[in-house]
């Protein structure tokens, strides 16, 4: 997770009035100012409400209006993390912004240029920091957790779905639905199968995880998993296991399902 930076705009005329930047903008802040105010407007005259976010392909823009100022509030950061938390980092910046210029917000065109803006460029970076340490911590839990979720099926299949002697005479294809599907996904690499039927993975660096392609191979996996196992056993046998197990297991990891939005990529494909 990176943020990108926090604008502050007079909403109506479009003038620049602050920006502090954590990651390098090509663009010049008065122009990018100017054009967010007229996303902003647009908005206004189209809808009669105020932008909240807007998502691009690698950013996502958070958007507050200070009425009694006629401020825009922007907060830019890339496109991943959760969009509650951002709006709640950005409710924080533009509170302390106007309790420590609010004596200057009278005279808007007289702004730029003007702020003594030392102190508040301290606290940003500060707040800043600690988010993004959070942020960095959340995304080290998220990715773990959703490694043992998926495990947890995995084990599942392998362990209640096929006996000892179905694991020995398809033992190769176990392992090549493992290896083909997670040796691309640094660190994934390491993710392998058991031949007790256990999943096992051990990460150095989680921070490198590449949390998209991670779930895109935990998936692919799962889904070749699924396919071997009904080859094996009789459907009779495949509703009578999934009613016994699976359905235990969704109950009992609802709430990390619902937490990471599992359904689609694991629940849906064990339908």
């Amino acid at each position: 997770m990176a943020i990108h930076g926090f604008y502050v705009i007079a909403w109506k005329s479009g003038k620049h009035v602050y920006n502090r930047t954590w990651v390098k903008v090509g663009k010049d802040p008065d122009l990018l100012s100017a054009l967010i105010a007229s996303l902003e407007m647009m908005a206004l005259s189209i809808t009669s409400q105020h932008v909240n976010m807007i998502t691009l392909e690698d950013s996502r823009f958070f958007f507050s209006v200070d009425e009694k100022y006629k401020l825009l509030f922007v907060f830019i950061t890339d496109a991943k993390g959760d969009a509650t938390r951002f709006k709640e980092y950005l409710d924080i910046l533009s509170t302390r912004f106007i309790q420590i210029f609010h004596s200057n917000l009278t005279h808007l065109e007289s702004i730029e240029g003007s702020l003594p803006t030392q102190a508040y460029n301290e606290l940003a970076d500060s707040l800043i920091s600690g988010w993004e340490q959070g942020e960095i911590t959340l995304d080290k839990a998220k990715v773990m957790d959703v490694l043992e979720v998926f495990s947890l099926f995995f084990d599942v299949l392998l362990q209640k779905f096929l006996t000892p002697k179905m694991r020995e005479d398809c033992w190769g294809h176990l392992q090549a639905a493992f290896r083909d599907n997670v040796s691309g996904s640094i660190p994934l690499h390491r993710f392998t199968i058991s031949p007790q039927g256990g999943a096992q993975y051990g990460i150095e660096d989680l921070q490198s995880v590449n949390y998209t392609l991670m779930l895109d191979s935990l998936s692919r996996t799962l889904k070749d998993l699924i396919t071997l196992v009904q080859r094996i056993i009789t459907p009779q046998s495949h509703q009578a296991l999934f009613f016994r197990y699976m359905i235990p297991l969704i109950r009992q990891e609802r709430s990390r399902l619902l937490a990471y939005n599992l359904f689609e990529s694991l629940v849906v494909q064990l339908l």
